[in-house]
């Protein structure tokens, strides 16, 4: 493979970081359950003047879709952007307006739509909290202050009356993430500091499981802000349909003031949509040939939660894989299959929102997309290894995955715009090829380190010893 060559500047940034014609992006949010106000085209909170935006759109506080705004010399009126909405969302408004037993409308103004009572949506989500289980929320971290602190501050404010943070520091080089854990958050008596010296992301989250008291843990990324109904909508999801042992939430851009985020979301970013997805291997499989090895459509590891007893018995998340190994990530794909094939269900809610800060440097998104070549391909040799059973139905559906792969017009590339760097695509499927490999130097990696450091065992981890 032909790599294409970094072009320096001064500055040291490559030509892909301002490229021509490139605009940054607004990210706002509306919640049509309410009058709408007019929005400006100017950011109050950093000043800048945008061109579009891409509006989150809430009703009666729910996540139901994004809708891309084109301002005018001023901005845009409510009239004018409730149309808009109303044109892409009409069906997803009225879906909600009859899951709260409200009549359906013919179109959205600039007045909303109030609810004429408490919506049933909310009422449950009341009935929830007065009885909420505990949570135990995992944050891996190394050596990022500075995006780790707005994130605690979200997860600080979170609606939900019976939770923990554990942020686990990875490998420290500094004392720069205790000294922030200590000084501003542990004080609040949510959030705690822990320390993994064995490097690697799901070290990390198998040391933080090794701390859960209650029956459900959830995990999370250092460079995030949460929704404060986040925490809620994922443990609600768990009551979804029987056997559910892992839950996934919707996760969208924090901003768009980059190519390289802009590019990201083209190859398919976090954001698997806006409607509640059951997975299993029975009724519930997706129609497509690949299912279930397609599992990043499953959610993103960013955002996710499970049954304490459903992570343990798997072992924990595989810290053969992630970020930090050999195999640079896939431990979140590897424990969705695994959940999935072990005839467990998963479940994707779009309550569950949180807000991600893709990179903003062409170099950091080249070095991603390799990565996650090299982590799919890695935690597909996992299951496959751990679980031999998978391997015939696997084999047949090779040759399709080839075409999805490499077909340009295919599924898995109809996104990208035709200004999307063609060598991210073939950094991607490098990884691929790679991604057998490194696993194998991942397992070794993981038992030089047990030499190290000793075993990580979440498994001896009992939720009824440790009390619920």
């Amino acid at each position: 493979m032909t790599q294409q060559q970094t072009v320096s500047t001064p500055s040291g940034t490559h030509k892909y970081d301002n490229p021509p014609g490139f605009k940054p992006i607004r990210m706002m949010e509306v919640e049509i359950g309410q009058a709408l106000p007019a929005i400006s085209a100017v950011n109050p909170e950093n000043g800048k003047r945008y061109e579009k935006a891409v509006v989150l759109v809430r009703l009666y506080t729910q996540p139901i879709g994004l809708v891309e705004l084109d301002f005018g010399p001023d901005g845009l009126s409510a009239p004018e952007y409730a149309q808009h909405i109303w044109l892409h969302l009409h069906n997803e408004i009225n879906t909600h307006l009859r899951k709260n037993g409200f009549a359906e409308v013919m179109t959205l103004d600039a007045n909303g739509l109030p609810a004429t009572a408490v919506p049933p949506t909310l009422i449950a989500r009341e009935r929830f909290l007065a009885n909420a289980p505990a949570v135990t929320v995992i944050v891996p971290t190394r050596e990022r202050p500075d995006t780790l602190g707005p994130t605690l501050e979200t997860l600080a404010k979170l609606d939900y009356p019976n939770y923990e943070v554990l942020v686990v520091d990875n490998a420290p080089s500094t004392s720069d993430t205790e000294d922030l854990v200590k000084s501003r958050f542990e004080p609040t008596g949510k959030i705690r500091y822990l320390r993994e010296d064995r490097p690697g992301v799901e070290w990390a989250r198998n040391r933080g499981l090794l701390e859960v008291k209650g029956n459900f843990v959830a995990f999370t990324d250092d460079d995030v802000l949460v929704d404060k109904h986040w925490l809620t909508e994922m443990i609600m999801a768990f009551d979804t349909i029987d056997s559910v042992g892992c839950v996934t939430g919707v996760t969208i851009p924090a901003e768009l003031e980059a190519p390289s985020q802009l590019w990201f979301e083209q190859y398919g970013g976090f954001n698997k949509g806006f409607e509640l997805k059951v997975y299993d291997m029975r009724q519930h499989r997706t129609p497509e040939f690949l299912y279930p090895y397609v599992a990043g459509k499953f959610g993103s590891g960013v955002n996710m939660a499970f049954r304490t007893e459903v992570i343990r018995a798997l072992g924990g998340t595989d810290p053969a894989l992630g970020t930090g190994s050999p195999s640079r990530g896939g431990g979140d794909i590897a424990a969705y299959l695994q959940v999935v094939t072990k005839g467990l269900r998963l479940v994707y809610t779009p309550g569950g929102l949180i807000h991600h800060y893709h990179r903003k440097t062409y170099e950091k998104l080249r070095k991603q997309m390799y990565n996650y070549g090299v982590g799919f391909s890695a935690s597909l040799t996992k299951c496959l290894v751990d679980d031999p059973r998978l391997i015939l139905d696997f084999a047949t559906k090779i040759p399709y995955g080839l075409f999805v792969l490499l077909y340009p017009k295919s599924s898995k590339h109809k996104k990208k715009h035709v200004d999307f760097p063609k060598e991210l695509t073939y950094l991607e499927l490098w990884g691929m090829v790679y991604g057998p490999i490194a696993f194998v130097r991942g397992r070794l990696r993981v038992q030089e380190l047990q030499r190290r450091y000793g075993k990580l065992d979440v498994r001896t981890a009992s939720t009824l010893a440790r009390g619920t």
